[in-house]
């Protein structure tokens, strides 16, 4: 991919036991971890992911998020405090995440911003 827009993502597999018992012990999951293979000259990344997120814990994008820049990646996350795992769910939260998800790809010129457009 040459950009990556994330929605409370699982990026740290080896902590979710759900994806674990899908594998199947067909592969090691953290072969299949995310987090475990972030190098410099990764996709910008934007990542949209509620605070209290019960199925895929916050810190975990957090982790990812600060390895992402110590390999001096673009990455930014967006936290909705009180939004759980599905935070599009709510509207306010949805249209926040359009918003921000347009001015990302026109940042990185994969949408090209109309200001004569109303």
């Amino acid at each position: 991919p040459n950009a990556l827009v994330l929605y409370f993502p699982a990026l740290k597999i080896e902590i979710d036991n759900w994806f674990i018992k899908l594998l199947k012990s067909r592969a090691n999951p953290l072969d299949c971890s995310p987090y475990n293979h972030i190098r410099p000259n990764l996709p910008p990344t934007i990542i949209f992911h509620g605070t209290e997120d019960e199925t895929v814990p916050f810190w975990s994008v957090q982790d990812f998020t600060k390895k992402m820049k110590e390999a001096e990646n673009t990455c930014n996350l967006y936290e909705f405090t009180g939004s759980g795992h599905i935070l599009t769910r709510n509207e306010d939260d949805y249209e926040k995440t359009l918003k921000l998800t347009e001015e990302f790809l026109t940042s990185q010129n994969y949408l090209t911003y109309d200001k004569t457009a109303n």
